[in-house]
């Protein structure tokens, strides 16, 4: 599937929106934006969860991805970021740009 807009990602991960738990995804993506996988890399609490860039990259190394799309559910319905929503979505795009890579945020799915 290739990724396009937040639709095309949307469709992709829209599964992970009934989750009972928040859950940190990770959408690999080749050059041409096709996906190459799709990896949860951290399962938190009902309201929050916890991710380190290490998990993020280490599923895009592993993919030799050219590219990264990161989103969450949130269980509770509230689709605006938190602070700290923000704060590590911002962490792992310096480091994205910083090694070269396409960071796309798709800020949080319902």
């Amino acid at each position: 599937m290739k990724i396009s807009d937040p639709k095309d990602v949307y469709q992709a991960v829209k599964r992970y929106t009934r989750a009972k738990e928040e859950q940190f995804i990770v959408l690999t993506l080749n050059g041409t934006h096709e996906i190459i996988s799709i990896c949860i890399v951290s399962i938190g609490l009902v309201n929050k969860t916890i991710v380190h860039p290490r998990e993020v990259f280490n599923r895009a190394i592993q993919d030799m991805a050219s590219a990264i799309i990161v989103c969450h559910n949130h269980p509770s319905g509230k689709t605006e970021p938190s602070p700290k929503d923000l704060e590590v979505t911002t962490r792992i795009a310096v480091l994205a740009f910083s090694e070269r890579k396409d960071f796309n945020d798709v800020r949080d799915i319902q």
